[in-house]
């Protein structure tokens, strides 16, 4: 642990935290915090958090926390989250979240999720997630995913998903890959171990739960709610044990737009069964 304008070389598995203006090069697994206007260089399967105007090299599967005006480069597998008016160079298949002002130059098959005003200029086959005014400088073969009206995008092959909010139940289930067979849809439902929830409905393995309370509307309640894989279910039940799919008709189905994918259905037309996380039928 150094502190002040200390300078600081960790080799092994050492762990290293730094304040000051320190200086630290850390090797193989160490974890490396640095403050104010430190300079760390990371290898291996570090983790670094560096605050202020920090200047960061991260190499192999390393995972950055950048503050204020730090500067990043990114190698290998790192992950990387810049905020402020950080700058980061992410090489390789590193992955890049940033906020605020950040600068981002994505080479290689970088994957980067830009907030805010964040600035991000890709290359090779890296892909782009545009969101709130962020803007994109984009290579010829560089995915562009619109997420917001408002981001500026130059290049790049875009693919907008602005309009996801506005998709009917035919149109949510084929973007988010929902198996449909005769007008029915399999979706899914996380559950505790008494095949229930908060809201007391029962999806018991051989039931058809139908909602008393339906609305079709594209808002939150009134109606039985669904995701379009068990995973997605668990998001909105951090603390299920269980999952069910379940068939539901698309013309008694409304997408819910925003955050965590899921739908509402009046009713369930094909009985609750039970499957796995992976969405294996269990045996009953």
């Amino acid at each position: 642990m150094a502190w002040d304008s200390s300078r600081v070389v960790a080799r092994g598995s050492s762990s290293v935290m730094a304040w000051g203006s320190s200086s630290v090069m850390a090797w193989d697994s160490s974890r490396v915090e640095a403050r104010d206007s430190s300079s760390v260089e990371a290898r291996g399967s570090s983790r670094v958090e560096a605050w202020d105007s920090s200047s960061v090299e991260a190499r192999g599967s390393s995972r950055v926390m950048a503050w204020d005006s730090s500067r990043v480069v990114a190698r290998g597998s790192s992950s990387v989250m810049a905020w402020g008016s950080s700058s980061v160079v992410a090489r390789d298949s590193s992955r890049v979240e940033a906020w605020g002002s950040s600068s981002v130059e994505a080479r290689g098959s970088s994957r980067v999720e830009a907030w805010d005003s964040s600035s991000v200029e890709a290359r090779g086959s890296s892909s782009v997630e545009a969101r709130d005014s962020s803007r994109v400088e984009a290579g010829s073969h560089v995915a562009v995913m619109l997420h917001s009206g408002a981001a500026k995008i130059a290049g790049g092959v875009i693919i907008d998903h602005t309009v996801v909010r506005d998709f009917d139940a035919a149109q949510w289930c084929a973007y988010h890959g929902v198996k449909v067979v005769d007008g029915i849809a399999t979706v899914y439902k996380a559950v505790d171990y008494k095949w229930t929830t908060s809201r007391g409905t029962s999806y018991a393995p051989g039931s058809l739960p139908e909602a008393a309370d339906w609305r079709g509307d594209r808002e939150c309640g009134g109606g039985l709610h669904f995701s379009p894989t068990p995973s997605e279910a668990r998001e909105c039940h951090l603390d299920a044990t269980r999952f069910v799919a379940v068939g539901v008709r698309l013309d008694e189905m409304q997408p819910i737009p925003g955050g965590t994918a899921k739908c509402k259905a009046r009713r369930v037309v094909v009985a609750c069964r039970e499957v796995t996380i992976d969405r294996t039928e269990v045996a009953s």
